[in-house]
């Protein structure tokens, strides 16, 4: 009978000691898990380790990184939004205050070669404004995953000479000539005719803009390569060049979104290609890479 009252005794103590253990161990979990939340990076260390403890310590691991990965992701898309926000504002407001002011003087101005004068320059003014809001509703569409692009077959050389031509005062002005070197002009590219309008046009615009001398374009089998030689002054961080609002001399007057290279980008990824850039000594050069894998499956 004492041996048993012994045996009872033994046992209750070391369930108590078991317990106090537990106790300890969750004391020790709560403790770390509230270091962890204050920002810190340590790691959970068990005191007990039995396979309950441990699986709980690894899957306290898990949910504690996928948390930290989700605020992670959260700061950097609330600051992405402030820095939209402040760039959107930023270029609407400078087309948008240029209009108003020569709108003002227009109403206070009794010469009619004068008045017709600031009348031109205000609706060209908003002119820039519309066009830099459709290049910000377009992009808001294209960087939604539900957006999608109708693809078929189709000859790019034809788009491409027709969007040329419609710059043909630009380049003219500018003292520039647009060199074609197709290896084949009935080449055909299954994308969507709007979206690669918009990236041809797009492209030459930069082109315009930012470079000097001749634009060449050169077709390589089922790439599009553009290569203009830079201005001085404002050779492009290639790492960036295609993201959005990113701008290679931020003192231009000129009003632009930021979002021509961008755009080009989605619309490539949204048609199955890609759009990669480079420099070569003096020149900067895209290369758009049409995704033509079912066409050369269907002869």
């Amino acid at each position: 009978m004492i041996y048993l009252v012994v045996i009872l005794i033994l046992a209750i103590i070391g369930l108590i000691i078991y317990i106090a253990r537990i106790h300890r161990e969750i004391y020790n979990i709560s403790k770390q898990l509230e270091i962890k939340q204050e920002g810190s990076h340590i790691q959970l260390m068990a005191q007990v380790h039995t396979k309950p403890f441990d699986t709980l310590y690894h899957q306290l691991e898990i949910m504690l990184d996928e948390y930290q990965q989700k605020q992670m992701t959260f700061m950097y898309a609330e600051e992405q939004l402030k820095m939209t926000i402040q760039n959107m504002a930023h270029d609407l407001r400078t087309p948008l205050t240029s209009s108003m002011g020569y709108m003002h003087m227009l109403k206070e101005c009794h010469d009619d070669a004068k008045k017709q004068r600031y009348l031109d320059i205000s609706i060209e003014r908003m002119e820039e404004l519309k066009r830099l809001l459709e290049e910000l509703f377009l992009y808001t569409k294209l960087i939604s995953k539900s957006y999608v692009l109708e693809c078929e077959k189709i000859t790019i050389y034809p788009i491409l000479t027709k969007i040329l031509f419609s710059f043909y005062h630009l380049f003219e002005k500018n003292n520039q000539e647009p060199t074609l070197q197709f290896q084949d002009e009935s080449m055909e590219c299954i994308i969507n005719q709007e979206a690669i309008e918009r990236i041809l046009r797009n492209l030459i615009n930069n082109a315009l803009l930012h470079g000097i001398g001749d634009l060449i374009i050169i077709q390589d089998h089922d790439k599009l390569i553009f290569k203009n030689t830079i201005k001085k002054g404002e050779q492009p961080d290639i790492d960036h060049i295609f993201d959005r609002f990113y701008k290679a001399d931020q003192s231009r007057s000129h009003s632009s979104s930021g979002l021509g290279l961008a755009i080009v980008k989605e619309l490539m990824e949204k048609m199955g290609g890609a759009v990669k850039a480079d420099i070569e000594e003096n020149s900067f050069i895209i290369i758009l890479i049409f995704n033509n894998k079912s066409l050369n499956k269907n002869g």
